[in-house]
């Protein structure tokens, strides 16, 4: 994905090296404010800073966008194969970050809206507004204050061509190219205000040290506008509040959800969703509802969004589609339950025996894991091991630079045989059934 440079620095060498350089940037006033960039294989870590001070933190994967804790960028940093910093202005920085955190309010294909139309809607709601005119894998942005079009940033590689008015030259750019009509949408974000994201201003370095993540591994949801998903939702704490107003901990930027529209808080491996008396109220299958209870599979309808809580409950590094919930009689849960006879599986880790007892067994830096892990990069969950539906065990790399290894050969995911040697984060482990 391509976005606008004003200055770019590329940064060499290894975790330590990138987060040294970052810190060098920030203490500048000259590069204090910007976003940091971390390429990881197909996916790219963004790290936004104000002033100097740490802001929120972004993932890109393919054309794909999602806010991600700003821990996980550094704890997933030390896997990166190249970084570079990117210096910004503040309106650029503002319609950078914003659309990470935030869904857009109107997605417009130019073939059967044109971009004129959309600015004079900008124009009439007389707000601070980002436009984003996407063309294949570009990002041209522009920044509207009071409704008015004042700043254009072209994507890297992109040219708008023209000197005046910004509305002619988006619209030059927009039918410009032959054929290219169908391959532009344009996407208009008019509830822009983003204020630091949990953890934000802390010092580089303690992003690095003392385990620096979520005390427990995080449930995740998914979150869906127009059936397009716009970014996913770690419920780190115990409960949660959702709504259109700024002090919500999941706050969705649209007139169809309320100020204070429900609260969602934990209940085991299940998340309860209640409505708090909003105005559209909450609605499962079509029908309108006070309570949800979601399990893996299950979705929820909140305004015009979807909250979706997906199988296997994704980690920040792992978005998946959630498939159709299954059947009572084909849950996962309840055919372990009725499979489970083997025998206790073994952990060995220099003559130490773990147990592993119920669905999930987890290492990391987390202070809740089965097998405490540390190091600079090591993440608070790093690596998983789950009872699967037929008895069997695999281990999955969650987070975290250094990769899992099984017998020598570095794996996302693989099921387990007795005997298998793991390698996680420099330390080794046999896996034995008695």
């Amino acid at each position: 994905m391509r976005l606008p440079v004003m200055s770019r620095f590329p940064v060499e060498g290894d975790a330590e090296a990138m987060v040294a350089a970052l810190d060098r940037y920030l203490r500048d006033p000259a590069t204090a404010t910007g976003f940091m960039v971390a390429e990881l294989g197909g996916r790219s870590l963004f790290l936004f800073c104000l002033k100097g001070q740490t802001h929120s933190a972004g993932e890109a994967e393919g054309t794909r966008l999602s806010a991600l804790p700003i821990e996980d960028f550094f704890q997933r940093l030390d896997g990166a194969t190249r970084a570079h910093f990117v210096v910004t202005d503040l309106p650029l920085f503002l319609c950078t970050s914003v659309i990470f955190r935030k869904a857009p309010s109107a997605q417009i294909p130019s073939e059967i809206l044109d971009g004129d139309t959309l600015l004079k809607h900008v124009r009439q709601t007389g707000k601070d507004a980002v436009v984003v005119v996407r063309r294949r894998d570009a990002r041209n942005l522009v920044f509207c204050r009071g409704g008015e079009p004042v700043a254009l940033y072209p994507a890297e590689g992109e040219e708008i061509a023209g000197s005046g008015d910004i509305a002619d030259r988006i619209l030059g750019y927009v039918y410009a190219e032959q054929g290219a009509i169908g391959d532009t949408t344009l996407d208009l974000y008019d509830q822009i205000a983003v204020g630091p994201a949990p953890g934000a201003g802390k010092a580089v370095w303690d992003y690095t040290i003392g385990g620096g993540g979520p005390d427990e591994e995080a449930l995740t949801l998914v979150v869906r506008l127009g059936g397009r998903t716009v970014f996913h939702y770690p419920v780190r704490k115990a409960e949660i509040t959702v709504g259109r107003g700024a002090d919500n901990d999941l706050q969705l930027d649209n007139l169809s959800v309320s100020r204070n529209h429900a609260r969602i808080r934990k209940h085991g491996d299940s998340l309860i969703v209640e409505d708090l008396g909003s105005q559209n109220g909450l609605k499962q299958a079509g029908k309108k509802i006070g309570t949800a209870r979601l399990q893996p599979g299950d979705e929820v309808d909140l305004g015009r969004y979807t909250l979706v809580y997906p199988h296997y409950a994704p980690t920040s590094d792992q978005l998946v589609e959630a498939p159709k919930r299954r059947a009572a009689a084909e849950d996962p849960t309840m055919a372990i339950s009725q499979k489970m006879v083997r025998p206790p599986v073994i952990l060995t880790d220099d003559g130490e025996r773990h147990l592993i007892r119920g669905l999930l067994f987890t290492m990391g830096k987390q202070p809740s894991a089965n097998i405490r892990l540390s190091g600079l990069m090591v993440a608070p969950v790093h690596v998983r091991i789950r009872r699967e539906a037929d008895g069997s065990y695999s281990a999955e790399h969650v987070a975290g630079g250094r990769k899992l290894s099984i017998n020598g050969v570095a794996t996302k995911r693989a099921t387990l045989k007795s005997g298998d040697e793991l390698e996680v984060a420099g330390r080794r482990f046999r896996y034995t059934q008695d």
